[in-house]
This record gives structure tokens, C-alpha cells and sequence, in this order.
């Protein structure tokens, strides 16, 4: 395993981040809130941008979405849109207009 591949894992899993998929630098996660996604995203930027990972070129892309529609897999239109999202500006987080509505909702009381 690397070290951005222990990086990353380290803190999926402090935010509660369950690995649906994963290849040597892809990885398609899960969380229970949007709020611990961006948390995470954020954590890994931080980390991603010390200067021993210079070689690194991280995309992160936030999406919501609901489980099931009239697409054959489970969450695969929130899958595409994630994977869609990656793309548009390198090194930063990008995240989908649900993923910013939830987590205003979810932060209506914090500062």
C-alpha cells in the first residue's frame, strides 16, 4: 500500500468512510453524512498538499444522491455524476448541488 493510499484510508475511516471501491489511486466511498464526506475531502487535501506528495494530483468529487432509480446498479447515477465531477478542476473539491444543499442543512447550527 502507499503512503497517499494510507493517507487516504486513515481518514476515511476517522470520518466514518466505508471504501465501496477502490484501485491503486481511485477510490468510490460511502458516508453517513454529508458532512463527514467534506470533512474527510478536506482532511485529505490538507494532507495531499504537504509537500512529500508533490507527485500527487488529487481530484475529489462529492456527490448525493438516492439508492435506487430506473438505472440497473445501486447509486449509479450519484456514481456518474461523482466520477463526472472529478474531472473539472483538479485539486480542488468539487462537490454536486445536493451535496451542497444536505450539508447546509446538516450545518444550520454551527458556525
Amino acid at each position: 500500500m502507499t503512503e497517499f493510499q494510507e493517507v487516504v484510508r486513515h481518514n476515511l475511516h476517522t470520518c466514518d468512510g466505508r471504501i465501496g471501491k477502490e484501485n491503486e489511486n481511485h477510490f468510490l466511498v460511502s458516508f453517513k453524512s454529508v458532512s463527514k464526506a467534506v470533512s474527510a475531502a478536506l482532511k485529505i487535501k490538507t494532507k495531499i498538499n504537504e509537500p512529500e506528495f508533490d507527485n500527487i494530483s488529487l481530484k475529489p468529487g462529492l456527490s448525493a444522491g438516492v439508492p435506487v432509480t430506473e438505472k440497473k446498479s445501486i447509486f449509479e447515477d450519484t456514481i456518474n455524476l461523482a466520477e463526472r465531477i472529478c474531472t473539472m478542476i483538479p485539486g480542488e473539491i468539487i462537490i454536486s448541488a445536493d451535496v451542497a444543499a444536505l450539508s447546509g442543512s446538516e450545518n444550520v447550527h454551527t458556525f
